[in-house]
């Protein structure tokens, strides 16, 4: 008797075990390959490319400038005395420095601008997927390209769908 008490306790638990597995459904999903299909993503590269074009425009405007500064400074050299040579010679690394900081600003402005860009559109696509795995049971998603076995449930195409893509 007291054998079968605990052979029933063990299988209770057991099967309890068993269920509370199997209630937790886990999906996953392609997070990246939805992120780059997404029309917004689409629209911040065309504006950031947009935005480096203008930056890359005016940084070789004034390369350009600087060239030809230099190449006039080069010409007058022999007939400039010693005292302006040097002063025309620091003018121009202010003016090489100059242009390699509008440089640097320039990366760092478009960096920022998509990273904040992608942050908001990825706050939306997490919004979705989360919404998509609700809608259809699943307790857990995970990042697809991450995963070495993937039998659970795809929600890439579904949240696609849902996003209307």
């Amino acid at each position: 008797m007291k054998h079968l008490k605990t052979f029933v306790l063990i299988a209770l638990v057991t099967f309890g075990f068993n269920t509370a597995v199997q209630a937790q459904k886990v999906a996953h999903v392609n997070f990246q390959e939805v992120l780059m299909a997404m029309p917004e993503t689409a629209s911040l590269k065309s504006e950031i490319e947009k935005t480096g074009k203008t930056y890359e425009n005016d940084i070789k405007a004034a390369a350009d400038k600087l060239k030809a500064k230099m190449q006039r400074y080069e010409a007058e050299f022999k007939s400039q005395t010693q005292e302006e040579n040097q002063k025309r010679g620091l003018e121009v690394q202010k003016d090489e420095q100059a242009i390699m900081k509008t440089q640097q600003a320039a990366r760092q402005d478009l960096g920022m601008k998509e990273q904040k860009g992608l942050a908001v559109i990825s706050k939306k696509l997490q919004a979705k997927i989360e919404e998509v795995a609700i809608a259809q049971g699943f307790d857990y998603v995970l990042e697809a390209s991450t995963l070495v076995v993937k039998k659970g449930k795809d929600l890439t195409a579904d949240v696609k769908s849902s996003l209307g893509l």
